[in-house]
């Protein structure tokens, strides 16, 4: 019955009403009809994903925005096709296709609701909000943001730009919140003026980070500028800052309002000024420093406007002019002077203001009714505005009426020294300094040079005399321009007649000009002969003997005191003999004293063809004394002694009378009987003594201090052969030095550093290793470590060392030279020998072919203690030295011997002449230094410029660190 009721219902129903399943889905279209209608007017995209991913719906702005075919609206498009879609279109920004569409699947496939970003190509920039449904499905709404991210951008940018502003701007600004007064704001200049940090002020009020005085200060400032009726607010005060102190400001206070017009923030902006107001003060002060200036400077100064008015006029104008200067200031010339000097003030005005140049300079006269007639310079400088149109003129006037008083006067002096000049009996000489030609001339000058002065003048004196005179005269000449206002004087012999010789003195002094350079040459000279011969002869009296014209006993003394200095380096040894004659006493009682000295001049006269060269001095009455350099030993003394007694000995003839000479001799030698003057001298006269008490006629050595020399002597060979054993051997270094003063190398000394005697110098124990023959190896270490220490300088300075007579003749010295060079490294120029005349006495062929194969290494060679020998110039012409040597006995008689001073200075005129340097040993004080620089040495070296001693003192001037000695055993 059922399906019976049922069955009857069925046709009923399909042919009576609607069923309600078509009425549903009627209404379902008319709503989804009113979606539709509705998605359309949406600004957004939308769209709506079935579980499936495909479409359900989607609006027109959907397909727009990803510019979509219209096909693709279709409901139940798949995702895939609309996203692949999406990319043959272009408007992905990606370019991976397949990586994209499977991020986009998992994106849709979220289960939560999620906001992305999706840009295109063209820019575009679209928000996605993500909508997961119940069944799996999704809701996706798009809008266009990109002209919302653009403006937020501009707006991003437009406040980075004015934070950066505000920031940097040098000028310190604060907003704060008016309620509470906290920093809303702190630049960075407001930052650094304060130094707080922005950190420690922003949210803060100024309580929490300045003192309080400070806070309540900018506190009543605030309400200040809230309650004045407008909202700026401009006003100066001061602030105390933690670096800098109290500082002076500028300041401005804003009051910002909000809509309504209620005061929401307060801005200050202020300004450090106080470096400002500081150099506007030091503006004031030198701008009143500059009027004082003006107003007490003694130049007549003043100012005037392109009418010729007076604007400026300091005091020494109102002195000059006769008138005060309210009387002068806005009047010109015309009011103040006569017509005729107005006109020519007016001229002069004019003149400079229409002159191109800014300056104008006037000599001219000037009449004033302060100062009379006067001799001015009137200077005009003229002040123009940028368009060069004149603005005022500075006008400096200069008084040079008592200048020209001052010239008149030097005219009339010049004159009266012109007469005074002229007849004065020098010879006065001036030449230009630019050509040497002659200016002027006195009458003694004519009649000295034989010539009238208008030939003269104008003339050199290549044109005047011959060309070897002429030569000498300008380079005497350029010499004292190049002295520097020092006055330089030397001699100068000439025959006014056949052997009548005259002694001229010359002073040579350069004149400079206003510059400072040498504008003339005055010369001046004079006979000095008379002068000169007194002086010769005064000088000769006070140190020889008037009778036998020997050297007397104060000079003896003086020449031992020179033999001690000189052995004291050297090491050389020398003999002192006292020497009386027999019986004299008998001679003068017998004969009477004038045949007694004409007795003691024959003896002097054979004792000094006996001395060979020797130093001979009579000490007063029959005593006389002899020094002679004999080395450590005795033998060369007893050949002397020996010669003396063949000489001197036998008759002699005095005013008809015969008589016989006999000598008794005492003999000291140094350093083995003495090592200081006083001992020595006594020491040969115990001997004197001796040999007169056993027998006349006889001579005797230092017997007592021979014993105990000859035990000493052995003593210190053996000491010597254990000390070089020990390593007592050490090179102590003397620097060499140019005239300027720069180091040039070292002279390398040996020294004995003895356990119990402590340092030894070689004087002392030389003479002993040459006669035992240890010399070989010690001047083998001495060559060897010299140069090693040489090599390891960081300065490529030259290394001295003295050859031993017995080294130089020992051996091949050329190899061993050679093969020390190899080993050690050191440059051969950098190695000079120094060689003494008695290395070379002998065999002459073999020293010259020694020298050769030195040369030929490169090895520099000097002669040492040149002008002490006997053939010192003839090794000069047959050696081949690249140096002189002047001994320092020489040197230290510098300031008391002239014919020490003479000896060096042809030493060094030869040297020149020969085209060889000069150095000189033992330069001691300034003096010497000075005497050799002007006679033009080339090199020096004593303790003036340092004194012998070790290496390490010298490190800064060779360059090197310390050197460590090379052991004085490896020498053999």
């Amino acid at each position: 019955m059922g399906r019976m009721k049922h069955s009857a219902c069925a046709p009923r129903g399909r042919t009576g009403r609607t069923p309600r399943r078509g009425r549903r889905k009627s209404s379902d279209s008319a709503k989804l009809a009113v979606i539709e209608t509705a998605l359309e007017h949406l600004n957004q995209g939308f769209c709506i994903f079935d579980r499936q991913h495909k479409l359900v719906i989607c609006n027109d702005r959907y397909i727009n925005m990803y510019r979509l075919p219209a096909e693709l609206k279709r409901p139940g498009t798949p995702l895939r096709l609309i996203l692949e879609r999406r990319f043959d279109i272009g408007v992905n920004d990606s370019e991976d296709r397949e990586a994209c569409i499977r991020d986009w699947t998992q994106a849709v496939s979220a289960k939560t609701t999620t906001k992305t970003m999706v840009r295109f190509k063209d820019g575009r920039v679209l928000c996605r909000d993500h909508l997961p449904l119940s069944d799996g499905g999704f809701v996706s709404i798009f809008e266009d943001v990109t002209e919302g991210l653009r403006t937020a951008n501009d707006l991003d940018r437009m406040q980075s730009f004015l934070d950066s502003v505000i920031a940097n701007i040098p000028a310190m600004v604060v907003v704060k919140e008016v309620r509470e007064r906290r920093c809303l704001l702190v630049n960075k200049s407001a930052e650094e003026f304060l130094g707080i940090s922005r950190e420690e002020m922003i949210g803060k009020t100024v309580y929490d980070f300045l003192p309080r005085a400070d806070a309540e200060l900018i506190d009543r400032q605030d309400d200040a500028a809230l309650q004045a009726r407008d909202d700026l607010t401009i006003y100066q005060t001061t602030a105390h800052t933690r670096r800098a102190g109290l500082r002076q400001l500028n300041a401005k206070r804003v009051v910002i309002r909000d809509q309504q017009g209620l005061p929401r923030f307060l801005m200050l902006v202020a300004e450090d000024v106080t470096d400002r107001l500081e150099t506007e003060r030091a503006l004031d002060r030198t701008q009143s420093f500059l009027d004082t200036i003006i107003e007490n400077v003694p130049a007549i100064l003043f100012v005037k406007d392109v009418q010729g008015r007076y604007t400026l006029v300091n005091r020494a104008a109102e002195k000059f002019f006769g008138a005060p200067r309210d009387e002068m200031i806005g009047k010109n010339a015309g009011d103040i002077y006569v017509k005729a000097q107005a006109d020519d003030i007016a001229a002069r005005d004019a003149e400079a203001l229409q002159s191109p140049e800014a300056l104008t300079i006037n000599e001219h006269s000037l009449d004033t009714p302060g100062s009379g007639l006067r001799h001015v310079i009137s200077k005009r400088l003229v002040l123009r505005d940028p368009n060069g149109n004149p603005q005022s003129m500075l006008v400096l006037v200069e008084d040079q009426t008592e200048r020209l008083e001052r010239e008149g006067e030097l005219d009339r002096a010049r004159t009266f020294l012109d007469a005074i000049i002229e007849n004065i009996p020098m010879s006065i000489t001036v030449k230009s300094a630019a050509e040497l030609r002659y200016r002027t001339i006195n009458r003694a000058a004519e009649k000295l040079l034989g010539m009238p002065r208008d030939k003269v003048i104008g003339a050199k004196c290549f044109d005047l005399f011959p060309a070897d005179l002429a030569g000498t005269i300008h380079a005497s000449d350029r010499e004292a321009l190049r002295a520097g206002g020092e006055v330089l004087t030397h001699e100068s012999s000439a025959f006014s007649e056949p052997g009548a010789e005259r002694i001229r003195a010359v002073r040579r002094l350069a004149i400079n000009g206003a510059d400072g350079q040498p504008q003339f040459l005055l010369t001046m000279g004079e006979d000095i002969t008379e002068r000169k011969r007194a002086i010769e002869r005064i000088e000769f009296m006070a140190h020889h003997d008037p009778l036998t014209q020997l050297p007397n006993r104060a000079t003896f003394h003086e020449h031992l005191a020179r033999m001690f200095g000189e052995a004291s380096n050297s090491g050389k040894g020398f003999a002192v003999l006292c020497i009386d004659v027999d019986r004299f006493k008998e001679v003068n009682d017998v004969f009477g004293h004038a045949v007694g000295d004409e007795f003691l001049k024959a003896v002097s006269e054979r004792l000094r063809r006996a001395a060979e060269g020797a130093f001979l001095a009579r000490l007063g009455g029959d005593e006389f004394t002899l020094i002679t350099a004999c080395g450590p030993q005795p033998a060369l003394a007893e050949a002397l002694v020996e010669r003396m007694f063949e000489m001197a000995s036998g008759d002699v003839e005095i005013q008809g009378h015969q008589i016989r000479i006999g000598l008794s001799v005492g003999v000291s030698m140094y350093p083995a009987d003495a090592t200081d003057a006083s001992t020595l001298l006594s020491n040969a006269d115990t001997a004197l003594y001796r040999a007169k008490k056993e027998g006349r006629g006889t001579v005797r050595f230092y017997d007592v201090e021979m014993d105990r020399r000859t035990r000493e002597h052995h003593a210190l060979q053996h000491d010597l052969r254990l000390g070089i054993g020990r390593d007592e051997l050490v090179l102590h270094y003397q620097p060499q030095a140019r005239m300027g003063g720069e180091i040039i190398g070292f002279e390398a000394l040996i020294r004995w550093l003895h356990p119990k005697r402590g340092l030894i110098s070689p004087g002392s124990f030389i003479p002993a290793a040459e006669e035992n023959g240890l010399i070989v190896a010690i001047g083998e270490w001495t060559l060897r470590e010299a140069c090693r220490e040489a090599a390891s300088w960081g300065m490529p300075l030259q290394v001295a060392l003295n050859l031993s007579p017995v080294q130089f003749r020992h051996g091949d010295l050329p190899s061993l030279v050679h093969r020390v060079l190899l080993e050690t490294g050191l440059n051969p120029n950098r190695l000079e020998l120094e060689i003494t005349e008695s290395a070379l006495i002998g065999d002459f062929a073999r020293a010259l072919s020694i020298l050769r194969r030195l040369k030929a290494l490169g090895v520099r060679i000097a002669m040492d203690d040149f002008g002490t020998g006997y053939s010192s110039l003839s090794y000069l012409q047959s050696f081949p030295f690249d140096k002189i040597k002047i001994d320092r006995s020489f040197i230290m008689n510098l300031m008391t011997s002239p014919q020490s001073a003479t000896i060096v200075r042809a030493v060094i005129g030869l040297a020149r002449g020969l085209d060889l340097p000069v150095i000189a040993e033992g330069v001691e004080t300034q003096d010497q230094l000075a005497f050799l620089a002007r006679e033009a040495c080339d090199e020096v070296q004593g303790y003036l410029i340092g004194r012998p001693r070790p290496i390490d003192d010298y490190a800064a001037l060779v360059g090197a660190a310390p050197a460590t000695a090379q052991p004085a055993a490896s020498v053999g």
